[in-house]
């Protein structure tokens, strides 16, 4: 591998190229987390009618009920 050679200036031309990084955001997740409501409930339902151990993914149309974004298929 060869060895990095390192600006005797202090210049960073990576940073020139792209930039200072946007702020991290405070904190992550669903906003009100009706998502996980809306899964939760329809898991919970499951869990009575079918099986103790099933597990619930949220679906797509749960997504879009809920505004969360969705990639195009």
């Amino acid at each position: 591998m060869a060895e990095r050679k390192r600006s005797t200036d202090g210049h960073s031309e990576t940073e020139e190229l792209i930039g200072n990084p946007p702020a991290a955001p405070d904190q992550s997740g669903t906003a009100g987390g009706a998502l996980a409501e809306k899964v939760g409930s329809r898991d919970a339902e499951k869990r009575v009618t079918d099986s103790p151990d099933t597990h619930t993914d949220a679906l797509k149309s749960d997504k879009i009920a809920t505004h969360q974004d969705v990639r195009n298929d």
